[in-house]
């Protein structure tokens, strides 16, 4: 058994996603603690992540995987991911929108255009809708490399 590289807190940062499946997670480590990670780029590690509240406990209530949401609570946070709008945008609206409210708006307008909804709400109680957000989703998905594309 290795010893013990680093042990604290940390933030996670940035999360990016990549289509090759070399997805990267960026951690900001207590001042203190960084320089044991020098020279270490290309190291395999174990890690275990336990999320924490700000008084250093356990967080009472881990988030729930987006698999795990209603349809249109995983479009409403897409919404405000830049990434997905970035996507989900192009060719309908100029970018980068004027803020991050309008980039909001405009993609949850194209998500409900173009799944022929009034309301991001009818993924969940039309099954057409569900359908049309699936395959909208799915498409978003293989794109990110997180499952794969059509061949």
């Amino acid at each position: 058994m290795s010893e013990n590289l680093y042990s604290g807190e940390v933030v996670i940062r940035s999360v990016t996603y990549s289509t090759n499946g070399g997805h990267k997670v960026t951690f900001e480590v207590e001042p203190e603690g960084w320089e044991r990670f020098k020279g270490m780029e290309t190291t395999r590690c174990a890690m275990v992540l336990v999320p924490i509240m700000n008084d250093q406990t356990p967080d009472p209530k881990p988030r729930r995987r987006m698999a795990e949401m209603s349809r249109a609570q995983q479009a409403g946070i897409l919404c405000n991911d830049e990434r997905f709008q970035k996507w989900i945008c192009q060719g309908y609206f100029e970018w980068p929108p004027s803020d991050a409210k309008a980039a909001a708006e405009n993609t949850a307008y194209v998500i409900r255009m173009r799944c022929h909804v009034k309301s991001r709400a009818e993924f969940d109680t039309d099954e057409v809708a569900g359908k049309d957000w699936d395959q909208l989703n799915n498409a978003w998905l293989a794109h990110i490399g997180r499952i794969a594309g059509p061949e």
